[in-house]
Parts: C-alpha cells; sequence; structure tokens
C-alpha cells in the first residue's frame, strides 16, 4: 500500500501552518535511540541482566514486557538503570536537531513526549531556542489551557524530575488524569507519531478513544507496513479509517525528520551553516557590556562581534561562490539554494527548468515570511517576503502565482497602514491580471481580499457586495477553500456591523460551519459570530477553542479582542476579562 513520502508530511505541515494550525508531534524512544538512549526491549534485557533477583517472579507472557519488569524494580533501582541514558549522557542526535528547527520555524507548535531525556530542549537551546518546557508527571493536569507554546511537554516525567512514570499501573492512573488534555489536544491540531510503538505504556487506549478524526493523525514506524506492527490495537486503530490516519513505514527518525526540515527550508540549522552569525544573533540578547575605565577598560562584547562579523561575512560569500558553481555544473539542490541565498544575477546562466527552480526557492520564502507576518500583523516582514517576490519575478518575469502572492502581501500592509492609495493600486493591478487570467481561482480569490479590506478601511457596504461577488467565484472554483471560507465570512460579519441585515448573519453561519469542518481550531470567527447572535456562552466556548489551539499569537488575540467591536456583547463577562488577563501584552 501507498504511504506518504517525507514530502507529502512537510507539504501538510506548511498547509497547516499557514492555516495556524500547526502539528503536535507525539515522540518516544525511537527518536533518541541514536543518541544512545536505549529501546523499551533493549532496556528489558539490561533489567534481566542487572537485576536477576529482582525479576525472578515476573510474568513473562504479560504483554507489556517494559512495564512489568520495571514494576519489580524500587525507585531507586529505576533511577540507577536510567542515569547512564538520561542524566549523564549529553549527546544530541539529528532527528531532535531537526526537530527544534521545525519548532523554530512554527512548523510544529508543542511536542509531547513520553521520553524522560532532554535531549529535545538541549536541541533547541543550541541552535537559540527555549520552548516552554513542563513536566506532566507533576504539573496540575486541569490546568494546560495555560500552557505557553512553542513548548515540550513530558508526558511521564523527565529524568532530572522527581517523578518518572515507568510501570503500566502508573502509567494507567495517569493516563485517565490526562484524558481531558489529549482530547483537547488530537481534536484541535493535526498530529504525527514518531518513535512510539504504543505497546509499552497505557498511553495508546486512551489515544483510541479521545481521537475523533477531526484532524489528520500520521503513525509512523519502522515496519513496513501495518500488517508487521507489533501492537494488535495500533494496527485496528491505523486501519479504521486510513484516509485521515496514515502510517508510514521504514522510518528512520533521524534521516525522516531531517528531509521534512529540508523540505520545509529550515535545516540545516545556522549554528551550522553559517556558526558566526549564530553567535551574533545570540549577542543579540546581551546588554551592553559594563565598560570600566580601570577594572574593564575594553568593551569584550563589542571586540568580539567585530571578529564574528568578519567571519560571518567569509562564509556566506563562500557558500554564494559555492553556489555558482553548482548552479553552474547542474549539482545544486533545492536545500543548497535556501541555505547560501543567491544572488538573482547568478540565474542567468541557467536553462529554463534551472531558473523555474530558483524562481521557486524564492516565492517559496516569500510565502514562508508572509505566513510569519500575518501571524504576528507585521509590516516589516510582509515588505521582506515582498522583497522575495520580486526577485522571483526578475527570473521568472509575469508569474501568475507570485503577482497574486505580492498583491496579497500588498493588501495586508495597506490594511495595517490603513492607506487607501495602496488598496487602490493592488485592486487596479489585479483588474489588469483577470483580463488574462479570469479563471485563475487566486486572481479572483485576491480581488475579493483587496476588495474586502478596503471595505473594511471605508466601512463602504457597496464595497462589501463587490468583494461578496468575487468571494462567491472563488468558491465556485474551490468551494473547500478554507482562506476563502474564512475571509468571506469575516467580510459578511464587517457588513452586518453597518448594514444590520439579517441574511448576512445566515450566509456567514453557512461558511463558518463548512470552514470549521476543515480547521477545528481556527474559531475565532466563528466566536464573534455568537457574540454578535447573543449566544454568550457558544461564544465562550469558540474563544477558548481558539486561545486552546493557539491559532494567533497569544499578544496578537489580546490585540483583537480588546479592539474588535464584534465582541461588544461579551466584553464586560467575567469569564472574557479572565481570558485577556490569561494572555501577554
Amino acid at each position: 500500500m501507498k504511504s506518504y513520502t517525507a514530502k507529502d508530511v512537510a507539504e501538510l505541515m506548511r498547509s497547516a501552518k499557514d492555516a495556524k494550525n500547526p502539528y503536535v508531534f507525539f515522540t518516544g524512544a525511537g527518536c533518541s535511540i541514536s543518541a544512545g538512549v536505549p529501546s523499551a526491549n533493549s532496556l528489558v534485557e539490561e533489567i534481566k541482566r542487572k537485576f536477576p533477583v529482582q525479576t525472578k517472579y515476573v510474568d513473562t507472557s504479560d504483554i507489556n514486557q517494559y512495564g512489568s519488569y520495571m514494576s519489580a524494580l524500587d525507585k531507586n533501582e529505576r533511577r540507577q538503570l536510567l542515569s547512564p541514558y538520561i542524566i549523564e549522557n549529553k549527546k544530541i542526535n539529528w532527528a531532535h536537531i531537526a526537530l527544534a528547527c521545525l519548532i523554530k520555524e512554527g512548523f510544529i507548535t508543542r511536542v509531547l513526549t513520553f521520553n524522560f531525556d532532554s535531549i529535545l530542549s538541549r536541541a533547541c537551546n543550541l541552535i537559540g531556542l527555549n520552548p516552554s518546557i513542563y513536566d506532566f508527571a507533576t504539573a496540575s493536569l486541569h490546568l494546560y489551557h495555560l500552557i505557553n507554546d512553542p513548548s515540550i511537554v513530558h508526558l511521564h516525567g523527565q529524568g532530572a524530575g522527581f517523578i518518572q512514570l515507568n510501570t503500566e499501573q502508573e502509567t494507567k492512573d495517569h493516563a485517565q488524569k490526562m484524558s481531558d488534555f489529549v482530547a483537547a489536544i488530537l481534536n484541535s491540531n493535526p498530529s504525527l507519531f514518531i518513535g512510539y510503538s504504543g505497546n509499552a505504556d497505557a498511553f495508546f487506549p486512551l489515544l483510541e478513544e479521545k481521537y475523533s478524526e477531526q484532524h489528520r493523525l500520521i503513525w509512523t514506524g519502522r515496519k513496513k507496513s501495518i500488517d508487521e506492527l507489533d501492537a494488535k490495537a495500533v494496527k485496528e486503530f491505523l486501519k479504521k479509517n486510513q484516509n485521515i490516519t496514515h502510517y508510514i513505514g521504514e522510518v528512520d527518525a533521524d534521516r525522516f525528520l531531517i528531509q521534512i526540515a529540508q523540505h520545509l527550508e529550515c535545516f540545516p540549522p545556522e549554528i551550522i551553516d553559517n556558526s558566526a552569525q549564530h553567535i551574533l544573533n545570540l549577542f543579540d540578547e546581551l546588554i551592553d557590556f559594563p565598560v570600566d575605565d580601570e577594572e574593564y577598560p575594553i568593551d569584550i562584547l563589542v571586540r568580539k562581534r567585530t571578529a564574528l562579523k568578519a567571519d560571518s561575512d567569509s562564509t556566506k560569500k563562500k557558500n554564494q561562490d559555492n553556489l555558482r558553481g553548482k548552479l553552474i555544473r547542474g549539482k545544486c539542490s533545492l536545500t543548497d539554494i535556501f541555505n547560501s541565498y543567491p544572488t538573482v544575477e547568478t540565474t542567468n546562466e541557467l536553462d529554463n527548468d534551472d531558473k523555474d527552480m530558483v524562481a521557486s526557492v524564492y516565492m517559496n520564502q516569500g510565502a514562508n515570511l508572509a505566513s510569519k507576518a500575518a501571524y504576528a500583523n507585521d509590516e516589516n516582514l510582509f515588505y521582506k517576503a515582498i522583497e522575495k517576490y520580486d526577485m522571483s519575478l526578475r527570473v521568472r518575469q509575469k508569474h501568475i502565482d507570485t503577482l497574486n502572492n505580492r498583491i496579497l502581501a500588498m493588501v495586508s500592509i495597506a490594511s495595517i497602514k490603513k492607506d487607501k492609495n495602496l488598496f487602490d493600486d493592488c485592486i487596479k493591478s489585479v483588474n489588469e491580471f483577470l483580463e488574462d487570467n479570469s479563471d485563475n481561482v487566486n486572481t479572483i480569490f485576491s480581488h475579493g481580499f483587496a476588495l474586502h479590506r478596503l471595505a473594511k478601511l471605508t466601512s463602504d457596504e457597496v464595497i462589501y457586495k463587490q468583494s461578496f461577488e468575487k468571494y462567491e467565484q472563488a468558491l465556485s472554483f474551490r468551494g473547500d477553500s478554507f482562506k476563502v471560507l474564512h475571509d468571506y465570512s469575516d467580510a459578511l460579519l464587517s457588513c452586518f456591523n453597518i448594514e444590520k441585515d439579517e441574511s448576512l448573519l445566515v450566509k456567514a453561519y453557512e461558511l463558518l460551519v463548512q470552514a470549521e469542518k476543515i480547521y477545528p481550531g481556527e474559531t475565532y470567527n466563528f466566536a464573534c459570530y455568537y457574540s454578535l447572535t447573543n449566544q454568550l456562552d457558544l461564544c465562550k466556548d469558540k474563544l477558548l477553542c481558539c486561545e486552546q489551539a493557539s491559532t494567533s499569537p497569544k499578544s496578537y488575540i489580546k490585540k483583537r479582542l480588546i479592539e474588535d467591536t464584534d465582541l461588544d456583547n461579551v466584553r464586560n463577562l467575567d469569564w472574557f476579562q479572565e481570558l485577556l488577563a490569561r494572555l501577554p501584552d
């Protein structure tokens, strides 16, 4: 049976991030083996060898051998067994470095791990990322909605923590406490399991019970097919709906995660690619050095920055020189191009296929920047995205999708700056494209999006209705497009505030129901709808869902909550004020 490739997974992750609902990863021992952490089966063999008396009467017929043998040891003996691997071991493997890169670039919002080791947190620190760390063996599980992402959640405890859950009974009791948390995760975000067999603890039955097919679930393993898996329950679970639950076999965690990160243009990390620049970036977090004319007369930070800047510039030039040679010889990969940032001038010597490849690289870089910009409502990031689109257009002129992306970025800037002239320029450009691309759904959407945002600025119901026509036209081509459904519903709700026409709310509800089926975590517009229709408890549910799913940066959510007049009906309620208090400024 055919299964997804690493490239397919990367595209799913890119789409999820663009929809502001990035993946959650579950990791098991298989992610740490190459760093010297043994598998459950290896630990069982070690327990037999080192603790023969303690394990003399273990029931060897028990399916969960790991849990049975661990339960024969007291807690001190377990620490004695595990300490060389999870406390003393300082190795970092490439699976965790790739995971750290994916977290840093927003493709993964949270990693839930069954492992006690700290490899992932150390990998994150290595590349300059400091995610929130939670130990669920000791945490107050009913407060899971307060988790600050990006985060790493140790489901069964940490190696340096006070409690590590090893036995079947321990994990079974704990699994029931995690019931609400697991349900919220599985039903709010797409997920991927890697390095986890499902047969060494009591967590899998909980997963099976709580998973409701709201989001895609990808399961990876070393066995070639589902039928070869050891755990019968896992086989049956994955076969229930193979269009939604997917198995990818023969997966080596290091290679697989590196491939995904490469396809998503975030590997290798800067600490490998340009170590000097990486350290310079870290220095940005330091305050100025306290120069003292007598004791510390030299600013050591300035001196080191100067030396590192020279090293960084030298590395960048070497990378670009190497790239030119590879391009001319036809031996340049997509990753080479992304990591070396070629100048547009180097493409003059390429054939058309290579030019298309380079142009696509620039366009994808622009799309990634635009996605970050939309997530943070950041004008400067939108301008950086436009720079990349312009570089792409210099290589591949009049490419309609790149032009559309550029216009969408300009519309977003016009919205942030509240500049009507910019809107007029964008709409004029779209009209020119439509003359030759009347059936291009992206161009039609761009037109609707520009009109919609201009209508918001001017509070003009006539322009709103023009945007509705374009959104309807886009839906006639792509009825399952989340971005069209989402933005169309937003336009209808905004127009209702001017016109007070109940039919606008009816249409908005219809679109919101369709959109929620695609991305259940993106519920902000639904909350606005329920506030406007005075269904206040449902408004609360949708806003809390939005908070839990982290479908926008929390500081941006707070700004929207404070300013959005759609929420005036709930603004003074206690739960709304509590929500505001939880969110950072």
